[in-house]
């Protein structure tokens, strides 16, 4: 599936639903020893009951090694992703813990990682914390995608009504 197809899609959802529902769109950096990894996310937030959310996402990181020269790209992810969020305090609003199930894409160099074994597609777990406040979200991530751990640090606007 193309990203113009996958972006119109996104957007549908976000058209169509109820206005309780919320988008946000952030950028991601995911700092290591080795590689830094950069891209962007969309986010789907719709609340369920009291402090529980319903999330999905689609996020693409590209990731570059510091031992090349140039900075080449090593390899990129394409992740679609679906899970939860708890508020600790209120509904939509300050501190929270996230957990995502996802299926990624990736493809480029896999002699960048030796442990890495380029497929078609990965499942992936990512348990996370943040905080949101009215129009932004702040998530940080551990990212377990078929033994190709990373940390991600995402800064959101969101769009819609609280």
């Amino acid at each position: 599936m193309g990203s113009k197809k996958i972006l119109t899609l996104i957007l549908s959802i976000a058209i169509t639903t109820s206005s309780f529902s919320q988008i946000s769109a952030g950028v991601e950096i995911s700092p290591s020893v080795k590689t830094l990894g950069f891209g962007g996310s969309l986010r789907y937030d719709r609340p369920l009951q009291g402090k529980l959310s319903l999330t999905g996402s689609i996020a693409y990181l590209s990731f570059h090694n510091f031992a090349y020269v140039n900075f080449a790209a090593s390899h990129s992810l394409v992740s679609f992703s679906a899970g939860v969020k708890y508020y600790f305090l209120e509904s939509r609003k300050g501190l929270y813990a996230a957990a995502d199930l996802s299926t990624n894409y990736i493809s480029g160099n896999s002699a960048f990682y030796d442990f890495l074994r380029l497929r078609d597609s990965q499942i992936g777990f990512s348990p996370g914390i943040g905080y949101r406040t009215n129009r932004w979200d702040f998530t940080g991530r551990f990212n377990v995608v078929y033994d190709a751990d990373y940390l991600s640090l995402r800064a959101a606007y969101v769009f819609g009504r609280k």
